[in-house]
Order: C-alpha cells, then structure tokens, then sequence
C-alpha cells in the first residue's frame, strides 16, 4: 500500500496534514496499524502489508489544523496524489476517513450494540441494510431499515457476536434518482473464548 494526498501541503513541513495513522488486518486477519508521515502527492510506502484497510485518521497537522487535500491509501500507480486503486479516502479536511465498514481481526470477536442510519432525502426512500459476511461464507443481512428524510437508531437488548474474519458493513439505496445517507455502528471488540459470552444471537 501506499498513502498520499491530493494536496502537496499535506507534508511534516506543509500547514495541512503531517501524519496519518492508518488501520487494517494483514492477509492473517491480523490487526495491523502505523503511522505515515506525508509526503503531499508524493507515494510513501507503508511498512506493513495490508489486506484490508478500514480507517485512516490524521495526526499531526500544521496551521490548516487538519487535511487540506483528501488523503488515500491504495495500490498502483500515483498521479496527483491518487493511487489507480484507492482503498481509503479520508476527504478533504474532515481528518479521519469515512467508511461504515468493519473487519473483525482473528483471535477477536465483535459484539455489536449499536446501530444508526440516517436518510436526508424529501420524498424519497433509503433502504439500508447492516450485513455480516462470516469468513468463507455469504452477506447476511442482520438489520434492514428504510427511512425517508429520518434517522433510525437502535441500540440491541442483545448484542449481535460477530465472529473472527468476518466482515461488517452498511450499504444504503435510494428509489430514485440519488440521495444522502449516513450510517454507523459500534460495539466492543473482545477476545474471550466464545463459550463465556453471553447475550449472543
């Protein structure tokens, strides 16, 4: 992988963004983190290899306070700051990337608690669907919500236990034409034997 900026002042001597930070699992489903000093548009090479990269959070900044460019992890040849395949954008001054995904590392479970999912659209409906793929099996839709121009949050009386290697993620549609969503969802990452947890479904 490598990261860049679509602004050369992203740099440890530019006002923008000095350092990211970013997270991921390796191809053991190991959790994997480090921090990039930027170098603007220029590629810098991570020192760990990454299956999956799930966030990006900037660290160090100069006068902006935070990013001035947007910030990319990917693959492939860099042009102006973007890899042919970027793998996580972290937009343009808003420090952290934004992705409702999730990969649970291995040797870890996810007990997932809370939910949230908000369409901002007049007139037209957003359907949204929390899925879990366990490892080596199929997306399971788990919670499905549509809401027009409406937030839906839901706290779980029981947590949801989302096993080792898999992956949690929320995809949204709309019915027509185009609108604005948002989600999240959160929870605790533990790594007790799963005998010993209960609350599970």
């Amino acid at each position: 992988m490598s990261v860049s900026s679509g602004s050369g002042v992203d740099a440890a001597a530019g006002i923008g963004a000095h350092t990211v930070t970013i997270y991921g699992v390796d191809g053991n489903w190991a959790a994997v983190k480090e921090t990039v000093v930027l170098e603007g548009q220029d590629a810098v090479l991570t020192d760990n290899e990454y299956m999956i990269v799930y966030r990006m959070i900037v660290g160090e900044s100069g006068s902006s306070g935070t990013n001035v460019g947007a910030l990319y992890v990917g693959t492939g040849a860099v042009a102006l700051g973007v890899p042919a395949v970027p793998e996580c954008i972290t937009p343009a001054a808003e420090g952290q990337s934004e992705a409702a995904f999730f990969p649970v590392p291995a040797g870890t479970k996810f007990l997932l608690d809370q939910a949230a999912i908000t369409g901002v659209a007049a007139g037209k409906e957003v359907e949204a669907h929390l899925r879990v793929k366990p490892f080596g099996g199929s997306w399971n839709t788990k919670i499905k919500v549509r809401v027009i121009a409406d937030t839906f949050s839901r706290t779980l009386s029981r947590p949801l236990l989302v096993p080792a290697k898999s992956i949690v993620e929320v995809r949204a549609k709309v019915d027509a034409t185009t609108a604005w969503a948002s989600a999240t969802f959160g929870g605790a990452i533990v790594d007790a034997p799963e005998s010993t947890l209960i609350n599970m479904r």
